[in-house]
């Protein structure tokens, strides 16, 4: 049913499956910068934190219309404590995740995860 070359040119596919999902998996975790939080007032930026290099928790305040506290720790953000009317930002919860950001409309406060590896959910043409 096989022959001798046949088996040989399945073993060639077989290494060139393994070789691609191989260099799929090292170009997805060869992430240098890491997770960086960018914290915005107003349109202008006022901190970036290395959510990788973080070893102990962090604790920021901001005080722009409506104070405000913002916790970081490895790997992740979020609004800890506002005084904006519904506090929706502090219900977002924890971000963690490349692209993830948490806004305070009312405060006018962005904080978003960058990085140079970005997870693609979809394409659109």
């Amino acid at each position: 049913m096989f022959r001798k070359n046949d088996v040989w040119i399945v073993l060639l596919f077989v290494i060139i499956a393994v070789a691609t999902a191989l260099g799929y998996h090292f170009a997805a975790n060869n992430d240098e910068t890491g997770k960086i939080a960018v914290i915005s007032l107003d349109g202008q930026i006022i901190r970036k934190i290395n959510l990788d290099s973080l070893t102990e928790p962090l604790k920021i305040e901001i005080d722009g219309h409506y104070r405000q506290v913002i916790y970081a720790e490895p790997g992740r953000i979020c609004f800890g404590e506002s005084e904006c009317p519904h506090k929706s930002c502090v219900k977002m919860g924890w971000i963690s995740e490349r692209g993830s950001s948490a806004v305070c409309l009312p405060n006018r406060v962005i904080i978003k995860i960058e990085g140079d590896f970005e997870e693609t959910d979809g394409v659109v043409y």
